[in-house]
C-alpha cells in the first residue's frame, strides 16, 4: 500500500498527472486551478496564451537567427573545416611566426641603440657578439 503525503514525490507526481487530464478533458475557458491560496491559483487558459506567445516569440526569434557561415564569416564560430587538431596547431604556428616577424620588424638598429646610450659606438658587431657569449 503506498501512502501519499504532501512531502512524497510520488504525491507530486500524482497531482501533476491528475492536472494534466484534467486539462485535456475540460474546455479551456472553463478550467481553473484550486488551491487553498490566492497566489496559488492560476487561469490554465492565461498559461496556454502565455504559452502561445511564448512559442510565436520563439519561432519569429529562430527566423531572425543569422546562419552558420554568416556566423563563421563574422569571426563569431570556428570554421568547422578548421577544427581538426593539426589545423589548428598549424594556424596557431603561423599565427606565432606573424608576430615574431612583425616584433622583428619593429626592433631598432644599432644606431638608434646607440645615440640612447644602449649600446656603446666603439665596439664593432663581431665584438658585440663574442661579449655576449
Amino acid at each position: 500500500m503506498i501512502t501519499f503525503s504532501p512531502m512524497n514525490n510520488t504525491y507530486q507526481n500524482l497531482n501533476s498527472l491528475l492536472l494534466t487530464v484534467y486539462l485535456t478533458i475540460m474546455p479551456t475557458d472553463q478550467v481553473h486551478r484550486k488551491s487553498g491560496s490566492p497566489q496559488a491559483s492560476t487561469e490554465v487558459s492565461s498559461l496556454q496564451l502565455n504559452r502561445t506567445k511564448n512559442k510565436e516569440a520563439l519561432e519569429k526569434s529562430l527566423k531572425c537567427r543569422r546562419s552558420v557561415k554568416e556566423l563563421v564569416n563574422q569571426g563569431i564560430l570556428l570554421n568547422p573545416s578548421i577544427s581538426h587538431p593539426d589545423k589548428v596547431r598549424q594556424l596557431q604556428k603561423a599565427k606565432t611566426s606573424d608576430l615574431l616577424k612583425r616584433k622583428i620588424g619593429q626592433r631598432p638598429d644599432r644606431q638608434y641603440l646607440i645615440s640612447h646610450h644602449i649600446l656603446r659606438g666603439n665596439f664593432s658587431p663581431v665584438i658585440i657578439c663574442d661579449f655576449r657569449r
